[in-house]
């Protein structure tokens, strides 16, 4: 509820600037509420569904979809994207064992950061953003807990499921949150930031 700008880590400083400017915390609560989405405030002013239900905001998501004509292609294996004279892209994917291609004059990147392979991601939308010369932030693991190892890990272990409100601060940045004592070490949401 009380975000702004500056509670963002960017390369581009004005990047957070520009979309708060565009798009305020007030208009997302207003959007929501067009839709029946009433927010609870929980810690640190963070907004979540009266219900609870991350299906809820995603069922807006969907509806809007829907609603403007758009199709939800899921389990769809990009396979290449290509910009032709036209001013469009031609998109070909697979999708249950057909190949498919589409025809649409935009696309979207939407990498995250580096790709866990475990879980089934890849590099692809990087190599896209690469192929058509976009500059790519270099990639580091995000949202990692902290692993404690050695004669400390015994003492970690004890405090297992405890949690601590605490600030953790480096050379760029500080995190006013949760910190939660694992087997293994921390995590918590001020750890993962």
């Amino acid at each position: 509820l009380h975000s702004s700008a500056e509670n963002f880590i960017s390369e581009n400083e004005h990047f957070s600037k520009s979309a708060f400017s565009q798009w305020t915390v007030q208009d997302t609560i207003t959007f929501f509420e067009s839709y029946g989405i009433e927010g609870q405030e929980k810690t640190l002013g963070q907004l979540f569904p009266v219900s609870n239900k991350a299906k809820d905001v995603v069922k807006v998501f969907t509806d809007l979809c829907n609603d403007l004509g758009q199709e939800i292609c899921c389990n769809a294996d990009v396979k290449k994207i290509e910009y032709n004279n036209e001013g469009s892209f031609l998109v070909q994917y697979e999708q249950n064992g057909k190949s498919i291609e589409l025809k649409t004059p935009k696309v979207v990147i939407a990498s995250g950061g580096l790709p866990i392979s475990k879980m089934g991601a890849t590099d692809f939308g990087l190599r896209i953003a690469k192929q058509y010369g976009l500059q790519i932030t270099e990639t580091a693991p995000a949202l990692v807990p902290l692993t404690i190892t050695g004669k400390d890990a015994e003492w970690f272990a004890e405090l297992s499921g405890n949690t601590i409100f605490s600030k953790v601060s480096n050379e760029r940045a500080s995190f006013e949150e949760n910190i939660l004592f694992t087997r293994w070490g921390l995590s918590g949401p001020a750890i993962l930031q």
